[in-house]
């Protein structure tokens, strides 16, 4: 006697994409995802399936909106089967709290260590042992930080998760942490920039990513392996000391195997963007070269 099922995995239905900021993309993606949903049904009736298996993260989140649940619940229920859900390695709890413990590594009212490899190392092991007391670890998910600046009054810190969940490979991403020093609050690009540098800015970015790869400025992207002629800027940024970062996840603008993608905008080609005043625009300034 055969039994046919249908083996899915990752829905991760309420997915925030928060890192594509055209708004209509975003809920196209998000609604892409549910009218996925139709398709697994219409292969369960063609294929004439006993059940559904989704192996890990039927969810984004551990802790879904009501209205995501309720879509998801219809459209499981339109597939006519028994559907068996796996759990997944995703973690946002633990995520969210970096940014509470890197403010609390550099509250001047504690006595934490002074360099950035021994506040990195002092991050990686509060984090570590937070995973152990709260029953966070999972082998599957692999964590580490690394500061990638600590000067000029902010903290950046870069967070890098593996996960592997099945499947011929695991997949890794990075995420990144401005903290304001002072203050140990995130920093975010609306307290230094001034409206309207996103087009500019992804224009700077495309030719990093073109010069990166040998290819001069007026080359297709698609030619450079990514899947589009143009990127759009994400949410993923990042301070270093010569300039600002965007990261893009596998996937995100480029096949799997070209990993994760980067590039740092240089001051000197950002600086008439900046806020005057703000203590950003002053790194900036050291940082470029007088005429």
């Amino acid at each position: 006697m055969s039994l046919t099922f249908l083996h899915t995995a990752d829905w991760q239905l309420g997915k925030p994409y928060a890192r594509v900021t055209d708004d209509a993309k975003r809920a196209r993606l998000q609604s892409e995802r549910f009218e996925c949903l139709k398709r697994i049904a219409n292969a369960v009736r063609q294929h004439q399936a006993s059940f559904v298996l989704v192996a890990g993260d039927l969810f984004d989140s551990p802790s879904p909106l009501d209205s995501t649940v309720a879509m998801a619940c219809e459209a499981i229920g339109q597939m006519g089967v028994t559907l068996l859900s796996v759990p997944g390695g995703e973690n946002e709890a633990l995520s969210s709290r970096l940014a509470i413990l890197a403010r609390d590594s550099i509250n001047p009212n504690r006595q934490v260590p002074a360099t950035p490899e021994a506040l990195g190392g002092y991050i990686r092991g509060q984090v570590r042992q937070q995973e152990m007391n709260e029953k966070y670890a999972i082998s599957r998910n692999n964590k580490d930080f690394t500061l990638r600046m600590n000067e000029s009054g902010f903290l950046t810190v870069e967070e890098y998760s593996h996960v592997h969940k099945g499947g011929p490979h695991g997949y890794g991403f990075s995420r990144f942490w401005n903290l304001d020093i002072a203050t140990g609050n995130p920093v975010k690009l609306a307290d230094f920039v001034n409206p309207g540098y996103e087009e500019n800015w992804a224009l700077l970015g495309r030719a990093a990513i073109l010069a990166q790869r040998g290819l001069p400025a007026d080359a297709s992207l698609v030619k450079a392996g990514l899947h589009e002629d143009h990127i759009e800027l994400n949410t993923n940024w990042f301070l270093v000391p010569g300039g600002i970062g965007f990261r893009y996840s596998p996937y995100e603008i480029a096949p799997y195997a070209m990993g994760e993608i980067e590039f740092i905008l240089p001051w000197k080609d950002i600086i008439q963007h900046l806020k005057p005043g703000t203590k950003v625009h002053k790194i900036a300034k050291g940082g470029v070269p007088r005429e």
